[in-house]
């Protein structure tokens, strides 16, 4: 059941990014912009709370992952879920769950490493249902209606 979550997981995350902030040249207007920020916002202030279960997961947490900005060609981010993660000396390693479109040298399940000041959301499901996730809620209201009904499907959120 495991695989399968993280296989639509991955698959929804990838259509995700087509509403991504400033992915692929959407941009949201000023309050989307604003509201997109403070999911940001709210995820890293709820980091804390991520870490520790990360650190010591209870036997129902799975799917760990954080969300970072990697650099594109022309300066700008694109925002990539990263999974697999380990957590020691205040540093996050993982790898790419999604294959980035416009940043040089990474690929779907390149390693990386990431500072916590770079991570920009986090989410883990407990028992079929994900935490966090802020900006995928945060793209909730852009998405088509099926779509938007597929995605809260597949995260547990209805």
């Amino acid at each position: 059941m495991r695989g399968i979550r993280m296989g639509l997981f991955k698959l929804f995350e990838r259509t995700i990014l087509n509403y991504s902030h400033r992915d692929k040249g959407i941009m949201f207007s000023e309050n989307e912009d604003a509201k997109m920020e403070e999911a940001i916002k709210s995820a890293r202030e709820s980091l804390p709370e991520f870490l520790s279960h990360l650190s010591t997961p209870n036997e129902k947490m799975e799917n760990f992952a954080v969300k970072v900005g990697l650099k594109t060609k022309d300066g700008t981010l694109e925002h990539c879920w990263v999974s697999d993660l380990c957590y020691e000396d205040e540093k996050i390693r993982g790898k790419l769950s999604v294959g980035p479109n416009n940043v040089a040298g990474y690929e779907l399940g390149s390693e990386i490493t990431i500072d916590m000041n770079e991570i920009s959301d986090w989410a883990y499901s407990i028992e079929g249902k994900y935490e966090g996730h802020y900006t995928t809620r945060c793209l909730l209201p852009q998405m088509p209606g099926k779509m938007r009904k597929q995605v809260m499907e597949i995260y547990g959120w209805l």
